[in-house]
């Protein structure tokens, strides 16, 4: 047997290298959305208007007008340029149970009485229990009290096919029949009974305790699921460590481009949940993220960290280029615990070369560390919060190098 300067303990050895309907309401089918447009005369205006399905499986509207727009961004009425009609809020993600099958939708406007209608479009999940014609449908929303400002209603008869629906909103103006479209979507997800959630994931940054200003990147390590399913992930952030006090939550983030770790960027355009915009200056605020499978299965990050906002200095704090703050470089200690499926080891993990690692000794420790590092056995490589990942790059040697 080939011998190496220093001592790798079988244990570890062998474990990181064997394992490489509303009710009473309309209900409208609308016909199978493809990459071709699917005409519809949505607002019953004599004339057909057009969906279409994007490669990402997002559904673009078009009226048929001559200033055609794009799902998402807004028609509005030009009776009032002053005070448009406007859609303020919809509803959350809602998660299901394998045995419910009834959701409430709902919106917000900022003048009911200007309002027509109110529907949300509902992209059911595939299923061979569904045909392509049988997935879109169009339920209308209810203003139950006429002078809320709120349209809503209980969804029977839709959701009973495990999976995400996706439910775009509109509304259609009284006196002009223009139609103006929510900016965002919300998700349905309806479980099954043997579904397995997200594997455990780590925060990267702000880097906790960290000042920053009010417009910054948050990162964390991409999830992965046990059975394959899509990840998205939900943003929290709030004013206390409890999350009794929500100011932002953003649904509905994928990891498009990288494959290690997933980012969402917020500014002073951010609506905050009491509708006002951007984060506050000099506060301290918690931030913690859930993962969410294509059933709804929620597995949290597994830190949650604080940061403090002041964009008053010139750009950092002097703590900032300690090494320990967002601008600065982080540093790995030399020894690391590392959970490894449930099984925690004292690494030595010295930086032997630039951005590369070398394992010099290994021993099983039942210490636990807010910032322990994480190995995945089967992609072979560590997440460490606070910093990012490393991959296995010569197994032989128990040689990482630095995820970039």
């Amino acid at each position: 047997m080939k011998k190496y300067p220093y001592q790798i303990p079988i244990i570890l050895a062998t474990t990181l290298l064997l394992q490489p309907a509303l009710a009473d309401t309309t209900v409208t089918k609308i016909p199978a959305l493809g990459n071709t447009p699917t005409f519809v005369d949505l607002d019953h205006d004599g004339d057909l208007d057009f969906f279409i399905k994007t490669d990402d499986g997002t559904i673009e509207y078009h009226e048929n007008t001559t200033d055609a727009h794009k799902f998402g961004q807004t028609t509005r009425s030009t009776r009032d340029s002053s005070n448009p009609l406007d859609i303020l809020t919809v509803n959350e993600n809602i998660y299901l149970s394998s045995e419910q099958s009834v959701a409430s939708l709902s919106l917000t406007v900022n003048d009911p009485n200007r309002v027509k209608s109110a529907t949300a479009t509902i992209l059911r999940p595939r299923s061979d229990d569904l045909t392509e014609d049988e997935r879109e449908v169009i339920v209308e929303l209810p203003n139950l009290s006429c002078t809320s400002y709120t349209f809503s209603g209980p969804i029977e008869n839709v959701f009973n096919v495990p999976g995400p629906y996706q439910v775009h909103y509109f509304v259609i103006e009284n006196e002009t029949d223009d139609i103006l479209s929510f900016s965002g979507i919300s998700t349905v997800y309806k479980n099954q009974a043997d579904n397995q959630a997200p594997a455990a994931f780590n925060l990267f940054g702000p880097l906790d305790g960290t000042t920053t200003k009010t417009a910054f990147e948050f990162n964390w390590e991409s999830a992965t699921d046990p059975e394959g399913d899509l990840v998205a992930y939900n943003l929290i952030i709030a004013q206390d460590l409890e999350f009794r006090n929500v100011v932002v939550q953003i649904e509905n983030i994928f990891n498009y481009d990288e494959e290690f770790s997933t980012k969402q960027m917020i500014d002073d355009t951010i609506v905050l949940k009491d509708g006002t915009l951007g984060i506050a200056d000099l506060s301290t605020y918690y931030w913690k993220i859930e993962a969410v499978d294509d059933f709804g299965s929620i597995t949290p990050s597994r830190q949650v960290f604080s940061f403090k906002t002041e964009n008053t200095n010139a750009g950092f704090n002097l703590a900032d280029i300690s090494g320990n703050g967002i601008l600065g470089k982080p540093s790995i200690p030399d020894q690391l615990v590392v959970n490894v499926e449930g099984k925690r080891y004292a690494v030595t993990l010295p930086e032997t070369s630039t951005d590369t690692f070398t394992v010099t000794s290994v021993q099983p420790t039942k210490r636990t560390d807010k910032y322990e590092a994480t190995y995945n056995p089967i992609t072979q490589k560590v997440s460490i919060p606070n910093y990012g990942g490393m991959e296995l790059i010569d197994p032989n040697k128990m040689v990482f190098k630095k995820i970039h």
